[in-house]
């Protein structure tokens, strides 16, 4: 079965030579969005107004512990930002440069 990689700047970065002009440009575009989870995640931090993160509250039933519990891991396995990239890291893993012309 031939399997495709999605058309996204991580992708050209991962199958092009290191320092080519497309390697450079997945670079950039992955230290911008670094850069704007960091800003954003500071920004989320100074506007908490006690002392938790993201002023969430400390005592919650257990029953809400658990719909978020559960709630977290539908998200997280139903979501094509983490399913994509662990099968494209896995497909990367192809180290015959023959073999790209497969994928």
């Amino acid at each position: 079965e031939i399997s495709r990689l999605s058309t996204d700047s991580y992708s050209l970065m991962m199958t092009k030579e290191v320092c080519s002009k497309s390697w450079l440009f997945g670079s950039i575009v992955f230290g911008v969005q670094v850069t704007l989870l960091g800003l954003i995640f500071n920004n989320q931090l100074e506007s908490s107004e006690d002392n938790s993160f993201f002023g969430a509250p400390h005592r919650v039933s257990p029953d809400v512990r658990a719909a978020q519990c559960i709630a977290m891991m539908i998200t997280i396995c139903t979501s094509n930002d983490v399913i994509i990239p662990i099968k494209e890291m896995i497909m990367l893993r192809i180290r015959n440069k023959e073999e790209w012309s497969k994928v």
